[in-house]
Formats: structure tokens, sequence, C-alpha cells
């Protein structure tokens, strides 16, 4: 048997948690010592103090957790509920993250208010490229990193290419407005003109083909990678201020060599967005 505050240390539960629950009944005490009234539990007793915890987690009162445990719910049945219940919270925790970044964003939107954008906007014209891309519409922004990397990944093994400044990788938005759900991305790698004469493997997947030449605005974004959104913000702005309309499809350019290379640093990277421009 186990004194209460072995038995605390145990379950990793307070002393007060469990005396509550032995005067509520929802765990007594194996045995009380009738001259001390020291309680004792025993290892037999965990399973149940785990469930009840369990229960806790999952958002059950107490009055509830007492009638489900009278039912004696089967152990299957309340490992569903908590994989559920972690699911929930996983998500949630994903939709906070966001909602993080969507934050701060906005105060450094606030922040530049009044001041000089510290990006520098170029108009130029970019030659016609050549691409091997993949395009998809991805659910959400955070399903975004699973879509581009996968697609990256096809891409590279078809293209079997050591870096060269030539294989870029290129990212389209085919986007008429911003948008958090049903994005249509184009994942893309720049190739030479020999290697566009290659043919695509017939799986519907890769596509080859030219994108025209073009008039674009261009910012360089030096930072985290989840910073970009206040490049293209900086961009738009310049554009709607100097008499410029935009035309699709907005063009992410990495300067360095892969996302999928494991020793990039997300922190500190450098990336061109391009945003094709006419005069309104």
């Amino acid at each position: 048997m186990f004194r209460i505050g072995d038995f605390s240390h145990l379950a990793q539960v307070s002393i007060r948690t469990l005396r509550y629950y032995d005067e509520i009944g929802l765990l007594k005490p194996a045995h009380i010592d009738r001259f001390t009234d020291y309680r004792y539990y025993t290892i037999e007793q965990l399973p149940r103090l785990n469930r009840i915890l369990a229960l806790k987690d999952l958002g059950f009162s107490l009055d509830q957790v007492v009638k489900v445990m009278k039912d004696d719910v089967p152990l299957e049945q309340l490992q569903g509920m908590l994989l559920l219940k972690q699911a929930e919270l996983g998500q949630h925790i994903k939709d906070e993250e966001q909602c993080l970044r969507r934050i701060a964003s906005r105060l450094k939107q606030i922040e530049r208010e009044g001041k000089l954008s510290e990006y520098e906007v170029v108009i130029k014209r970019v030659d016609a490229l050549t691409i091997v891309s993949s395009r998809v519409v991805v659910p959400t922004i955070d399903d975004m990193q699973q879509y581009r990397c996968s697609r990256l990944t096809a891409i590279r093994q078809w293209t079997r290419q050591e870096p060269k400044e030539s294989t870029r990788e290129l990212f389209l938005y085919h986007l008429p407005e911003f948008r958090e759900q049903d994005i249509d991305m184009e994942v893309a790698v720049m190739l030479d003109t020999p290697t566009a004469k290659r043919s695509v493997p017939p799986n519907g997947l890769l596509d080859i083909r030219e994108l025209p030449a073009s008039v674009v605005a261009s910012v360089v974004h030096q930072g985290r990678l989840y910073d970009v959104g206040q490049a293209m913000a900086a961009l738009f702005t310049w554009i709607g201020s100097n008499g410029y309309t935009s035309t699709n499809p907005i063009r992410e350019l990495h300067l360095f060599w892969s996302e999928l290379d494991k020793n990039v640093d997300f922190e500190e990277i450098t990336v061109e967005i391009q945003i094709g421009v006419e005069k309104a």
C-alpha cells in the first residue's frame, strides 16, 4: 500500500485533490488507519484515478465524472474520447499560432504607418522563363508547408540536378484576392532550355511550360519566411500609390538553394516578390 503522499507522487495529483475525491465518493482510500487517520491507496486504484483525470481533461464536470464512472465506460471508448480531444486541442493550438502570426503582422503594419517603407520597389522587365511546375489548391494556410514540400520533392526527383542558379525555386500564387483557404498555388523550378526538352512523367502531376516575359514591380525580402506578407503589402501599397494595377500571378522567387534543404534557416531567408504591373 501507498501512503497518500507517495500515491500523490505516483499519480501526479495533489493530496488536496485526492482528499476531495474521497469526500465526494469518486476515489476512496483502500484503507484508513483508525489510529492515525492516514489514508492508504493501492496500485490497483491507479487506473480508476487515471480515468477520472482523463475525463476532467476532456472537460467533464465532477458531477458528470461521477456519473460516467458509475456507468463504467469501457477503456476503448475512453481512449477514443481522449484521441478526439487531443486532435481538437492540436487544431486549436494551430489556430492560435496562426492568430498570433496575424497579430504580429498587423502590429508591424501599424508601426510602419506614416513611415517610409523599408522595402525598395523596383520596376523591371523579366525575360520569359521555362519552368517545370505542379499546380495545386491548398486547403488552408496551415497546409501550405506540407503541399509545398511534397510538390517540390516530386519536381526535384524528376530534375535530378545539382544546385545551380538556373534551377531556382519559384512559387506562383494565382489569386485575385488574399485568401486563407483554397489557395491556388503553383510550385515550380526554373529550367535550362536543354533540360526543358525532356519529357514529363505521365502522372499528370508535373507540367513544363513557359512564363511569358513581363514587366513587374519587385522587392527583396530578407528575414523570416512568415514575414513575406509584409513585403507583399509594401509592394501592393507602392503599386496603388504610383498609378499601377497588378496582374496575376504573384511570384515568390527563392534567392537561396532550396526549401527542402535541412540547413535552411527560415528565420533568415532571402526571397524576391514580383507582381506583374500595368499602368492604370
